[in-house]
């Protein structure tokens, strides 16, 4: 086991957990790394897999926290070019996806991309705020478990679903200012909801993969619509401010990020 690429790899999933429109099912893809995760969170009791685990939380954790601290403070002043960057690297997760598809496609696997599409959507359309305050400790068990789907799930921005929990700013909050009674509770329940999940996940990802595949390919594909910058450009619109350079810029970093992403995932790919 490679231990510092196990780690890094955790530091970018945690780093991209806060992006709009990115999960960390997502990222985990792009690095290769995603079906070895819910292999090992699966069947956790083996002590290679609960070392590879313990590497990648504990490169994830200061992902987290520069999410929280640095990463959110670029998408706050430069929504636009981020987001478009982030567009491209998805993009070229979704062409990977795309290409690891086994054939013969089956007509009733589209059924399940359909499905996959659906069900981010939905949650895209869900209020911010649904639950308003939440501060018992029950309550914040079962968040974090309802939150370990999208980090799961590819697709599933983990930053919409806090923001319908009404979580976002509490988390990232908590997450700075080091809040252990909101973060304790949220993370006991997140670990809970990752070991039940994975291992029903693993044994369909086995056991029906082409139809997972399709799943999974259809919560990326509404990702990248979520990513589209549309609300700060009618925003800078509205304002006046100026359009061309944080498209201009924004346009030459989804390319740059598509293309690196690309480039990984080959030489990935190749290692296989």
């Amino acid at each position: 086991m490679n231990w510092l690429k196990t780690m890094i790899n955790g530091f970018i999933t945690g780093a991209s957990m806060f992006v709009p429109g990115v999960s960390g099912g997502t990222t985990a893809i792009l690095l290769g790394c995603y079906k070895q995760l819910i292999e090992a969170a699966g069947h956790i009791w083996k002590k290679e897999n609960f070392l590879y685990l313990v590497l990648f939380v504990g490169g994830a954790l200061p992902g987290l926290g520069l999410s929280a601290l640095f990463l959110q403070k670029c998408i706050e002043r430069f929504p636009i070019s981020v987001q478009l960057l982030f567009l491209g690297i998805v993009a070229a997760g979704f062409v990977q996806l795309a290409k690891e598809l086994k054939r013969p496609i089956r007509i009733g696997s589209l059924f399940w991309g359909v499905l996959g599409i659906g069900l981010v959507v939905g949650i895209e359309l869900l209020p911010p705020g649904l639950l308003g305050e939440t501060t018992s400790i029950p309550l914040l068990l079962l968040l974090g478990m309802v939150i370990s789907i999208a980090l799961i799930l590819p697709g599933i921005s983990t930053s919409h679903l806090l923001l319908v929990l009404g979580l976002y700013t509490k988390v990232t909050s908590g997450i700075t200012a080091l809040d252990f009674r909101l973060l304790i509770p949220l993370a006991l329940g997140l670990i809970a909801g990752v070991l039940l999940l994975t291992r029903p996940l693993a044994f369909a990802m086995n056991r029906f993969p082409q139809q997972c595949n399709f799943m999974i390919l259809g919560f990326v594909l509404a990702s990248i619509a979520q990513l589209f910058p549309l609300d700060p450009i009618r925003q800078a619109a509205a304002e006046n401010a100026p359009l061309l350079l944080p498209c201009l810029v924004g346009g030459i970093l989804m390319i740059a990020g598509f293309v690196i992403m690309r480039l990984i995932a080959t030489k990935t790919s190749g290692k296989e």
